[in-house]
């Protein structure tokens, strides 16, 4: 499933709404899908998402691996 999905355009979109200029460069749009996913499965706010994502290295990683996974 995950080959179906076109990473690479999500990645490119994503990235473009970011500028180095604003210092804020942009994480992976995988990064954010997991994160963003954590987020709503657990019912946290932004704040408690990344500090759940900085201390849990199982939440860590998941969100480095939504693009290789099936997502139910």
């Amino acid at each position: 499933m995950a080959d179906l999905i076109p990473w690479q355009e999500f990645e490119d979109e994503y990235a473009s709404l970011f500028s180095e200029e604003m210092r804020a460069p942009s994480k992976s749009f995988s990064m954010a899908l997991g994160a963003l996913i954590i987020k709503e499965k657990l019912r946290i706010s932004d704040r408690k998402t990344v500090e759940q994502i900085k201390e849990n290295p199982y939440l860590h990683l998941s969100t480095l691996l939504y693009r290789n996974v099936i997502l139910y």
